[in-house]
């Protein structure tokens, strides 16, 4: 295994991060049923009882029982993040940087808007081979230098 051939991995893990948490958000009800497909999903990209992905579930719950849902903002889609790269720490651990364009508006149960976040934020992702798959195990924010801003190209 290279930085190289781990790259698109890592990609494929933060898509699917990005995708399923943007679904769970839209009804963070869902985060307190582990029997929800969502809620699988979500466990699924990370190791058996972890910390992080078990304390993102509870704090989805408080914001669904605080009356809070989200929807994409203007870009249309709630995270869109891209891996800048990776580095493999060992035959097991890696840690990659990832730029993400978010895009979001809290609203309440009725629809009213409460709130609006966006703009790019940078994060380091630490993923762990377990058996033979790739798991992410930490997502930290981090500054986000060299990052690109929303219409750069």
């Amino acid at each position: 295994m290279t930085n190289e051939s781990l790259k698109p991995i890592v990609e494929q893990l933060v898509d699917s991060y990005d995708a399923v948490v943007a679904e769970i958000l839209a009804d963070p009800n869902v985060a307190s049923d582990p029997g929800n497909e969502l809620v699988r999903r979500y466990l699924g990209l990370f190791p058996q009882d972890s910390t992080f992905a078990n304390g993102a579930l509870g704090f989805w719950t408080s914001e669904a029982a605080a009356g809070r849902f989200y929807r994409p903002g203007p870009r249309g889609v709630m995270y869109d993040s891209t891996v800048q790269f990776v580095e493999l720490r060992g035959e097991a651990e890696a840690v990659a940087k990832v730029c993400t364009v978010t895009s979001i508006q809290i609203v309440d149960g009725a629809g009213a808007a409460l709130e609006s976040q966006g703009g790019v934020s940078g994060g380091e992702v630490v993923v762990v081979r377990v058996d033979d798959d790739w798991l992410l195990r930490d997502l930290t924010e981090a500054p986000p230098d060299n990052c690109p801003r929303p219409g750069d190209s």
